[in-house]
Order: C-alpha cells, then sequence, then structure tokens
C-alpha cells in the first residue's frame, strides 16, 4: 500500500476484481486514445480506477508492478485459508469427513449488495461445509463443557454467571 500509494479500500477492490490482468503496450494505448466509457466496458471499472491513480500519481510504480502485488495478495489470502483448514485437520480424511477442497476462485456471494456481489474466495461448496463443520464442533465442545460442569458436581446454568473474574483459563481481554 506504502509504494503504491494505494488505500486499502482500492486494494480490496483490486483484490475481487475477476478483470484485472497485466496490460499490455496496445491496452495502454486504447486507453489513453479512447473515452474512458469504452475503456471501463472493455477493461472493468476498477481496473480503470486503478490505472488512473496510478498514473495520476507521481513517483509510484507501475500499474503492472500493482497487478502483480495484487496477485501475490491473493495467493497469500489463499495460503491462510489453507493454513487454517489444516490447523482443524480437514485438508484430509477425518472424523468430520472427507478432505475440503477450498477451490479459490471468483463467485458471486448472495447475501452482499446485488452491485457489489463478487469476490476472490472459497467456493460456496466449501463454505457451506466449513459452516457445518464449525457447527458440529462448537457442538461437542459445550457438550464437553456440560460434562465436564456435570462431573464436578455443578450446574452448569448457574456456572455460567458465576465464572471469577480470577479465574486462570479465563481470558482477560482488557489487559
Amino acid at each position: 500500500m506504502l509504494i503504491s500509494q494505494l488505500g486499502l479500500t482500492k486494494i480490496y477492490n483490486q483484490m475481487h476484481n475477476p478483470t484485472l490482468r497485466e496490460l499490455t503496450i496496445e491496452d495502454n494505448k486504447k486507453i489513453l486514445t479512447s473515452n474512458s466509457k469504452e475503456a471501463q466496458k472493455q477493461f472493468g471499472k476498477e481496473t480503470m480506477i486503478l490505472w488512473k491513480h496510478l498514473n495520476n500519481e507521481e513517483g509510484s510504480y507501475s500499474f503492472n508492478d500493482a497487478v502483480r502485488d495484487i496477485f501475490q495478495l491473493r495467493k497469500l489470502h489463499k495460503q491462510m485459508d489453507e493454513a487454517v483448514l489444516e490447523a482443524y485437520g480437514w485438508h484430509e480424511d477425518s472424523n468430520y469427513g472427507p478432505p475440503i477442497n477450498l477451490a479459490h476462485d471468483f463467485y458471486e456471494i448472495d447475501y452482499l449488495p446485488e452491485n457489489d456481489r463478487i469476490r476472490f474466495t472459497i467456493s460456496p461448496e466449501a463454505r457451506k461445509e466449513i459452516l457445518k463443520r464449525l457447527l458440529l464442533l462448537n457442538h461437542e465442545i459445550h457438550e464437553g463443557e456440560v460434562k465436564g460442569n456435570l462431573k464436578k458436581g455443578k450446574n452448569s446454568k448457574n456456572n455460567k454467571s458465576r465464572k471469577k473474574a480470577n479465574d486462570p483459563n479465563q481470558l482477560n481481554v482488557f489487559q
């Protein structure tokens, strides 16, 4: 962000821009000689915003350098998702089922505003499977906590509201 003088919003928008690509010399000529509406139709609105920004900023780096960095950001995003999947053990066969294929790509996300639904993310199928497994895991953990309290002879309903503030297992977020 610092080198390109791009803000977080512009980088975020480009991260999820499926039309983003490196521009050839011919592409740059087309952009310079066509009106902005023609260029916007061919290259996409977000791509044109990035191109204009980088061409208006003195001392910033090239459009294609920015594109390569955004592709690297997508790669890092994918690696982070895969690391989380591996931390849960869901990258291979487990008690929860077969490995999850994240299938990163551009998908239309139906719960976002109509004019801004395309995101570089995991597939809808992978998202549903992850949410299903997290729900199962949450139920298992809760069941374990309830059983643990019952073994100690405590009522789990009353115990929740009376948890001591100095309990070493309780995280203090105000430190």
